[in-house]
């Protein structure tokens, strides 16, 4: 990355993949891309905001909007304003622990309910040298259950996720018994135990490092705040969006995913080659089940590439 004439100049290409063929929520109404040349300009300010990981021990949740403080105060504005990190839906923890429920992952097996799963992957994950993060306010963490309920066809699934793990000849099975293990959890009343609010409290309590308060809109009564253009999706590993750099400096908003952390977290956590290719595919699968909650249908997505 270079600076020319004082302004940052982008490393590589970000480019637009398609529009997701799902989406039951109200994000992207507001600022919608609305021609070819909207959508280019949109990819060539993201590319400008994909920037080297300044945090790399732990995923911030995948909402777009920006960080305004930490439940840590000692923390500056600057240093918060240009705070790069992983993302995945709800945060580290959140995001594996669904993972590793769908994935019948043998740690968890014989976890009494969702939050007990949540709490005994957060041990291990700082076993590894990982800590948590989450913000206030996550839809990720308020829809855990409906969510996971949403019945996304799995054609339109497939759609999406190449962009978001790796596809094989086995992920159709494995999406299969993936669904069918979350079915069961669902019909177990096993989600029923979780609450957005506890988790708030527990990631501020023992992470205050990594719990954000995010900017709201007060007078967006639809979406609170949140007015992402489009979903990116940083493939390129050691690299993340920049979102409260984007946001400040150029008003635009985007959802961020990086799935290159993925390998690096199924090899430590999967204790098969089953439980890895099951925890890959779920890891593509939740972002997926997730925005569709949150988003409009034929909402633009990113790609940038490794």
């Amino acid at each position: 990355m270079e600076y020319m004439n004082g302004e940052l100049e982008p490393m590589s290409d970000v480019t637009l993949v398609g529009r997701l063929p799902f989406g039951e929520g109200a994000i992207g109404k507001k600022f919608p891309l609305l021609t070819a040349e909207e959508e280019m300009a949109f990819g060539q300010e993201l590319a400008t905001y994909v920037r080297p990981l300044t945090i790399t021990n732990t995923a911030d949740c995948v909402d777009d909007r920006p960080t305004v403080a930490l439940a840590d105060s000692s923390i500056g504005e600057e240093e918060i304003k240009n705070r790069v990190t992983p993302q995945l839906p709800g945060g580290l923890g959140l995001a594996v622990t669904k993972a590793a429920v769908a994935a019948d992952l043998a740690l968890l097996r014989d976890t009494t309910g969702f939050k007990d799963a949540y709490t005994k992957m957060v041990s291990f994950l700082m076993e590894l040298g990982y800590s948590e993060a989450a913000h206030k306010g996550c839809g990720a963490s308020k829809l855990v259950e409906a969510s996971i309920a949403s019945e996304i066809p799995e054609k339109d699934i497939m759609i999406a996720l190449p962009a978001l793990t790796t596809v094989n000849e086995q992920t159709s099975y494995y999406f299969g018994r993936n669904w069918q293990t979350k079915r069961q959890r669902l019909e177990d009343g096993y989600y029923g135990d979780w609450s957005a609010s506890w988790h708030e409290s527990f990631v501020s309590d023992h992470f205050p490092q990594n719990f954000s308060i995010l900017a709201e809109d007060p007078d967006d009564h639809e979406t609170g705040g949140h007015h992402a253009s489009g979903l990116l999706v940083i493939q390129r590993p050691g690299f993340g969006l920049a979102k409260t750099a984007l946001a400040t400096a150029t008003g635009k908003m985007a959802f961020g995913e990086t799935p290159s952390i993925i390998p690096e977290l199924i090899h430590k956590i999967g204790g098969s080659s089953e439980e890895r290719a099951r925890l890959s595919l779920e890891l593509g699968v939740d972002p997926a089940q997730v925005l569709n909650k949150l988003v409009i249908k034929e909402f633009p997505a990113f790609v940038q590439a490794a």
